[in-house]
């Protein structure tokens, strides 16, 4: 049991220092300028087939769980879109 917890505690501090690394804000930034606001729909479609999922398995209560899910994929939906815009008026 607790080899378990060690590894996961490993590769969530792999995961988050990968997301500071000037190589994936590189891609991300690549992301964004190929993708362009596609890059703000996907995670409004995840969550939306996400919560039809949960809605259709399990009923009202699972949504209460995903509701914080929820307002972080719309948070970065948001944030994304500001980045976006940002690029594209700056591109030209």
């Amino acid at each position: 049991m607790k080899n378990k917890i060690w590894v996961s505690a490993i590769l969530l501090i792999i995961i988050l220092a990968t997301g500071a690394t000037p190589t994936y804000k590189n891609y991300r930034y690549w992301l964004q300028r190929k993708l362009g606001y596609w890059n703000a729909l996907v995670p409004i479609a995840i969550l939306v087939v996400m919560n039809l999922v949960a809605w259709i398995w399990s009923g009202k209560v699972t949504l209460l769980f995903l509701l914080p899910v929820d307002l972080v994929f719309i948070f970065d939906s948001i944030i994304t879109y500001f980045e976006i815009s940002h690029i594209k008026r700056n591109k030209y």
